[in-house]
């Protein structure tokens, strides 16, 4: 599989790091951010192959993401337009799953999950 630039915006630090640490070994180049804010700044400036997206965050829910990054008249400019996102949630509320895939969400994992599974997905999705 080709290096992917990934996003990962998610406020569990250890979780964080964890996952940056998993996926930089394996040789994609990796961005992390602990906010909504943080994150779309980051959008802002830079394009991403993939996004992990956590639903609860500090200064709100992921959802409000999804809802920039998928509405042409809210796109953020420079966007990659092809940027697959796959959300990331301890709290497993199905209405926001089912609200994020409507989104154009790739996929959802619940936490914790195997850092393989992970890979599984970004392989399924970037084959």
């Amino acid at each position: 599989m080709k290096s992917l630039s990934i996003l990962i915006i998610d406020d569990e630090e250890s979780f964080l790091n964890a996952i940056a640490h998993f996926l930089v070994k394996h040789g994609h180049s990796v961005v992390k951010a602990t906010t909504i804010a943080d994150g779309l700044g980051v959008l802002k400036k830079e394009k991403f192959d993939l996004l992990l997206l956590d639903l609860a965050l500090p200064d709100g829910n992921g959802i409000e993401v999804l809802k920039q990054i998928s509405s042409p008249d809210k796109a953020i400019a420079g966007l990659n337009k092809n940027m697959q996102v796959i959300i990331l949630t301890a709290h497993g509320n199905a209405q926001f799953v089912l609200e994020a895939m409507q989104l154009g969400a790739f996929d959802c994992l619940s936490k914790p999950f195997e850092l393989k599974v992970l890979e599984g997905k970004i392989n399924k999705i970037f084959k």
